[in-house]
């Protein structure tokens, strides 16, 4: 089975594919801070408000 799509039909994909591979990209930076930077900073004020309790 042979399908055929236009050019148009491609330049969209194309662009859908670069927004979604966008956002993928944003979300693994704002993972890759939050782990690396919010969580162990947190655990830290948490340890030490628990000192203080």
């Amino acid at each position: 089975m042979v399908v055929f799509i236009s050019e148009e039909e491609i330049e969209t994909l194309k662009e859908r594919l670069a927004k979604k591979d966008d956002k993928l990209k944003n979300q693994a930076s704002e993972l890759n801070h939050l782990t690396n930077e919010v969580i162990p900073e947190l655990k830290k004020q948490n340890k030490e408000l628990k000192i203080v309790k």
